[in-house]
């Protein structure tokens, strides 16, 4: 067997990176693809669910009757106050408090998030917990909404960590292209509610949303409002401490 020259070399080294970069460029093709089917199905799953949007109501945005469970979030960057729907996720209303009352929020920090759509707070490790999502046509994910991670409205809750929606922006074109399809989404009230409360649109059905933040909304947003960190797009540029949850009853 001879021996490879230089140019055997440079030959196979060439062909090697062909197909490499063909590799690499099916590989994104494939992750573009996903990407965008994840994206429509975001919009579409509406269809896929049990959820009666004929019948939908918005009680999250009504004023708080007094008597209703609350929880009072402290963190170092002030508090804000959520109110709880355990008639709508009462398994998942249950299992928060039970977890807020043991303390385990306490010191607790903002784990992830993006600037002015959303934040994340819990422990970053998995605590094993796995609850049933309880996806309903009464709650959703408006700005202020509190959901547990449920990355699926098939699979379990990812622990006890907190989803705290805020809202994503619409240019005046998007909000044109919104106006001309929402009737399409079943009900048309559901999204003038979006547009009107804010909120992110492509949550809905996703996560269990069981809370509604009704007090502390400047303290929400200056929390939410904090910059990412350059190099990691999920990662606030400054640390936020949960520093306790409490859970009590509304009075006005």
């Amino acid at each position: 067997m001879r021996s490879l020259n230089g140019n055997d070399r440079g030959l196979i080294m060439k062909t090697l990176f062909k197909i490499v970069l063909v590799m690499t460029l099916a590989s994104l093709a494939v992750i573009i693809a996903v990407a965008l089917i994840e994206w429509r199905a975001a919009y579409s799953k509406f269809g896929s669910l049990d959820i009666d949007l004929a019948n939908a109501t918005f009680t999250q945005l009504d004023e708080i009757e007094e008597g209703r469970q609350i929880a009072v979030v402290k963190t170092d960057k002030g508090e804000f106050k959520i109110a709880l729907f355990p008639e709508y996720a009462p398994n998942t209303v249950e299992n928060f408090i039970k977890t807020a009352e043991s303390g385990y929020y306490n010191g607790t920090t903002i784990i992830s998030g993006k600037t002015g759509v959303y934040f994340v707070g819990g422990k970053t490790e998995d605590d094993g917990v796995a609850l049933s999502p309880e996806i309903s046509e009464h709650l959703w994910t408006f700005k202020g909404a509190v959901c547990a991670i449920t990355p699926n409205y098939d699979k379990s809750n990812a622990g006890n960590r907190l989803l705290f929606v805020n809202t994503v922006e619409y240019s005046e074109e998007e909000l044109a292209s919104i106006e001309k399809v929402k009737s399409d989404y079943g009900n048309a009230e559901l999204i003038d509610n979006f547009i009107e409360h804010g909120g992110i649109l492509n949550f809905a059905g996703k996560y269990t949303v069981f809370g509604q933040v009704f007090d502390g909304m400047d303290v929400y947003e200056k929390i939410c409002g904090i910059e990412n960190d350059e190099e990691q797009t999920t990662k606030f540029v400054e640390e936020v401490t949960i520093e306790s949850i409490e859970i009590t009853t509304y009075k006005k």
